[in-house]
């Protein structure tokens, strides 16, 4: 070898030591001829979605499934009643039984009021149908009282089959029929609703 030859590899290694020193430094590593791969930053990572879940609104459906239970708990107390004022009427034995009856469906009346004025959702349904309800309820009320004292009348002074001349027998005879009145509002309203969602329907005189 000569010695020009000698002297350009002596040169070529010491700038290969060179570059792979300040390689090194730099923190960057190169294996053969390839670049060192970009490691994406985490501005450009993709974030999380922070918007707020979308609110569930009320519907009339969901609405009319809470009221459909308090018209269940309707139903069953005028069960009740009428087998109430049927025993009274025909003077049959159990008046006490009979006039508690009276007494315990004035207080289911009473709750479901209550019920109705805090129903969940209640803004969906149509205000007139509930204002018919309430008032068939109030004044369904009050002749369940008037008919619980009939019944005590007639169990304490003797009674009389069909016994339409005691005090509070008439009495009952006014809010009844504002009941009825007002139930037959209501149905009217309500059963359309409730064949739209599968749920129960009723005549006046099954509330």
């Amino acid at each position: 070898m000569t010695v020009a030859a000698l002297l350009l590899a002596i040169g070529g290694l010491s700038i290969t030591r060179f570059v792979l020193r300040s390689s090194t430094a730099s923190g960057v590593t190169f294996i053969g001829n390839k670049t060192p791969a970009s490691v994406p930053s985490a501005s450009t990572q993709q974030q999380p979605s922070t918007q707020p879940p979308t609110p569930v609104l009320p519907t009339e459906q969901v609405a009319a499934q809470s009221l459909s239970r308090l018209l269940a708990q309707s139903a069953s107390d005028r069960t009740a009643i009428n087998n109430a004022f049927n025993d009274v009427n025909a003077c049959r034995s159990g008046l006490v039984r009979d006039a508690q009856a009276f007494q315990q469906a004035a207080a289911s009346r009473k709750r479901l009021m209550s019920q109705l004025g805090t129903l969940q959702d209640r803004s969906v349904l149509p205000a007139q149908m509930l204002q018919d309800l309430s008032g068939a309820w109030q004044a369904s009320y009050q002749a369940d009282q008037d008919y619980a004292n009939w019944a005590d009348d007639e169990n304490s002074e003797g009674c009389t089959p069909n016994d339409t001349s005691d005090s509070y027998y008439q009495a009952a005879t006014e809010p009844d029929d504002q009941a009825t009145t007002d139930k037959e509002a209501f149905v009217s309203a309500w059963n359309t609703i409730a064949g739209r969602y599968g749920l129960t329907t009723y005549q006046q005189d099954q509330l």
